[in-house]
């Protein structure tokens, strides 16, 4: 008998009459032809890539911005707000400037906020490579944080292949051509984060200076900003993070607080690169921008098509992740460095669990504060970002709110701030409800009709009165009268100017004083007061907190802190020139007497009146 080969076998089996041996022939010609197809589309797309990576060579750099704006000629409010809002409100021309180099000596010098220039360099660099959230050095922070209105035209620094795109926290990473730096050929990965849009997808080619999206604040920010960071080519993944959720934890330390004690920092130095200096190495003064304008249209191609999708879904397969532990999984398996996650996988776990609200007792009709802020399971403060946006209502009593819905965007450093009117209507209880779209994440309320007993609508001062209150600068007495006459100390001073002012008191402060302890009740009020200048003391080294407060002092401790008040000229008093700033803003009138001892309602009229300069 012959002996049947494996396919004549299979033939037979499947396919016994001739009828059936043709169909059989036909499905196979027809299936090699797929396979075949697929193959030679495969290979010609290996090869085509292949022959575009040759193609790309790397011609110098260019910054991520063309220019930006002189901060301190804007609005605070418009530092968040869109690119579209600027042009509208602002004559650009007169408020953008050269985007400015980068120098660790001249960013430290000017976190003294000496100048306008210094100001505009501090609030366009927000938090440079290796530095603290604190600004101080050797942190790990592994990228360069950089002030961008929201749709802000990002360029990319370098020519390079678009290698990961990830729009859930507007992630762009591009790996440039090999450049021999510091001695060795390589290429790096710059990625490219918060971006709100992106105008490249994943394996596009991209040159120097060519637009590749739009400034935002997704995934872990609290303002619009670029968080531009350059991976050697080692790195286990990109963008890279040197340390991981486990590690932080280990070390009993939040996300903040490890990147402020410098956890990883030795990762940082093995995985990345410097890329503010990295630019001004190879920059190119000549290069040309391309892409300034962008329409709704392009904005949209940030849609994942099936293919780009797949890509993602097969890169995160490969990426820590998908490990609940962070692990680094088998495409990392030749790196010795496990358990390191990402930035934007850190912060896309949504840790805010409860909302917390405060707010003075209400006074019908007075427009007051209310701050929002997220907890975390514990109820402590967090700076992680609810998932979706928070609405504020009322389930008892009435009142008129600023605002009531916050995106992510308005949220800085866990709270948002706003303000509300109760209506004349309401002589009971007023509860404000604070929740997300599903009421997972929530909070509220309860504040009660507030009058002071000794003063009314006709009282001198009732406004200024009223606007302490309602602003938390003072509730008053505990018998719930104001006591307008009564005399004020240098400490009460303070409080009142720090309430006022928003600023938070040192927590544990330690003092070197003869007449101040550091558990006095007022040790952190006074110790923020002294680092801001406020309070200097007297040449004896006392501080005197409870001496009565004089015109000169309440002036000096007020205007020290926030206003732009000129130099002491030679041979003028020390308190001259805050006078002088004062009667020109109309803080005071023609007949203040700089030594004359201060009561409450004097004090808190000089803050009102100066409500709008603060």
């Amino acid at each position: 008998m012959q002996k049947q080969t494996f396919s004549n076998y299979i033939i037979n089996k499947f396919f016994p009459t001739s009828h059936h041996k043709h169909w059989g022939i036909i499905i196979a010609i027809f299936l090699t032809a797929i396979t075949l197809t697929t193959f030679n589309a495969e290979t010609f797309q290996v090869s085509l890539m292949g022959a575009l990576q040759e193609e790309i060579e790397f011609n110098g750099t260019v910054y991520p911005f063309k220019d930006t704006y002189l901060w301190s000629n804007m609005e605070y409010q418009d530092w968040k707000g869109t690119e579209e809002n600027v042009y509208q409100k602002y004559d650009v021309n007169k408020i953008k400037t050269t985007f400015p180099e980068f120098n660790s000596t001249k960013y430290l010098e000017s976190l003294e906020k000496s100048s306008a220039e210094a100001s505009n360099y501090w609030n366009t660099y927000l938090v440079p490579y290796k530095f603290t959230y604190e600004s101080t050095p050797n942190g790990s922070h592994p990228g360069t944080d950089i002030r961008g209105t929201r749709n802000m035209t990002i360029y990319s620094i370098s020519n390079g292949e678009v290698t990961k795109v990830k729009d859930s926290d507007g992630t762009v990473c591009i790996k440039t051509p090999e450049i021999n730096f510091e001695g060795q050929n390589q290429s790096f990965h710059v990625c490219y984060l918060h971006l709100e849009f992106r105008t490249v997808a994943q394996g596009d080619i991209v040159q120097k200076g060519q637009q590749i999206g739009g400034v935002g604040d997704k995934g872990f920010a609290t303002t619009p900003h670029l968080h531009l960071q350059i991976d050697k080519d080692t790195a286990p993944w990109h963008p890279y993070w040197p340390f991981s959720s486990a590690e932080a934890a280990t070390a009993g330390l939040s996300f903040m607080e490890a990147v402020n004690s410098g956890l990883g920092f030795e990762n940082i130095e093995k995985y990345t690169i410097d890329p503010m200096d990295f630019i001004q190495k190879y920059l190119d003064k000549d290069a040309n921008f391309t892409g300034n304008v962008i329409t709704d249209a392009d904005k949209e191609t940030n849609i994942d098509t099936a293919d780009n999708l797949s890509n993602e879904i097969a890169t995160n397969e490969n990426s820590e992740n998908n490990s609940s532990d962070n692990e680094i999984n088998s495409e990392n398996e030749n790196s010795t460095t496990n358990e390191i996650s990402t930035i934007p996988e850190e912060i896309n776990k949504n840790k805010v669990k409860f909302l917390s609200l405060e707010t003075p007792n209400y006074y019908p009709g007075s427009k007051q504060k209310l701050e929002i802020c997220n907890l975390d399971q514990d109820k402590q403060l967090t700076h992680n970002l609810p998932a979706n946006q928070i609405f504020l209502e009322t389930t008892k009593g009435k009142v008129e709110f600023e605002k009531n819905e916050f995106t992510r965007s308005d949220f800085e450093n866990g709270c948002v701030k706003t303000t509300f009117i109760p209506s004349k209507e309401n002589n009971e209880i007023i509860t404000i409800y604070a929740h997300d779209v599903l009421s997972e994440i929530k909070g509220s309320i309860d504040i009660s009709k507030f009058e002071f007993k000794d003063v009314n609508e006709s009282t001198e001062g009732f406004e200024a009165i009223l606007y302490a209150f309602a602003n938390g600068i003072t509730t008053g007495y505990p018998d719930q009268t104001f006591k307008p006459e009564n005399s004020v100390t240098r400490i009460e001073s303070v409080a009142f100017v720090l309430r006022a002012l928003e600023f938070d008191p040192i927590t544990n402060p330690q003092f070197d004083l003869p007449d101040v302890s550091d558990q006095e009740w007022y040790s952190g009020l006074l110790a923020k007061a002294m680092q801001e200048g406020m309070v200097s003391g007297y040449p004896d080294g006392t501080i005197k907190p409870e001496n009565q407060v004089i015109g000169a002092e309440i002036l000096k401790i007020f205007l020290e802190a926030f206003a732009d008040v000129h130099a002491q000229k030679e041979n003028e008093q020390w308190y001259e020139r805050f006078v002088e700033y004062a009667k020109e803003n109309n803080l005071i009138n023609e007949n203040f007497d700089p030594a004359k001892p201060m009561d409450r309602l004097e004090v808190i009229e000089i803050i009102y009146k100066a409500k709008d300069l603060m």
